[in-house]
């Protein structure tokens, strides 16, 4: 979507981009409106509008971002996948599942787009969608690497992969995989206390009430930083 003859269009971009990197959504948003209204036809500009006018709560103004992107370039899976981000906010469940798969059909191998699926998925009470798609995501995520400071803050890391998958055991009462898929998420994050809450939980399920008694305290301990 870059083009060469843009510079000025892209000397602005490389500002409101840094904008967006030092949490200044207002001023990105202005930035990049401002790219939109002198070179109307350089479609970054409103795709990255659309991010920063999200991450301010705008949802109506960056819908209508992400829909001028996608009416010029269809095969943007981006656009897809921030839409959807922004129809999950909105608890339109149903077309946020249809633009992350669209987000899929276009990148198959797109993690981030099974993952955020799946969530969707479990809060609608599709279970075993939710089971696919965090399966998926965990095979895609073999051998990737996140520091557990940025894996927090987006849920993208194998940790919060495996917290999601068991998080589905548990709801399917399939406890013994749930404890081992907390196991997993807590051996890479030890620091997440609903991970000890919720094996804890699932220990009571199968009667190890000690474990459950030790995940509890732990999980209490941990509440309390």
């Amino acid at each position: 979507m870059l083009s060469s003859c843009h510079l000025e269009s892209r000397r602005e971009n490389a500002k409101g981009m840094n904008m967006l990197l030092q949490s200044d959504y207002i001023g990105a948003a202005a930035t990049f409106g401002a790219i939109c209204q002198t070179d109307p036809t350089w479609h970054p500009a409103f795709y990255n509008r659309g991010v920063a006018m999200a991450r301010c709560g705008k949802y109506e103004e960056a819908l209508r971002d992400f829909n001028f992107v996608l009416n010029a370039h269809p095969d943007h899976a981006d656009s897809y996948f921030n839409r959807a981000i922004i129809y999950e906010n909105l608890k339109d469940y149903s077309n946020a599942i249809k633009d992350y798969t669209q987000a899929i059909a276009l990148q198959p191998n797109y993690l981030m787009a099974y993952h955020y699926r799946g969530m969707v998925r479990f809060k609608a009470e599709d279970m075993y969608g939710a089971l696919s798609d965090f399966t998926k995501a965990l095979d895609l995520g073999r051998g990737v690497s996140m520091e557990v400071k940025q894996a927090k803050e987006f849920g993208l890391n194998s940790s919060g992969l495996f917290f999601c998958r068991a998080a589905v055991y548990q709801k399917l009462g399939e406890y013994e995989k749930a404890i081992a898929d907390y196991s997993q998420s807590l051996l890479i994050d030890p620091s997440n206390a609903k991970a000890y809450f919720n094996r804890g939980a699932a220990y009571l399920k199968v009667y190890e009430y000690e474990k459950a008694k030790q995940d509890m305290l732990r999980a209490v301990e941990l509440s309390k930083r």
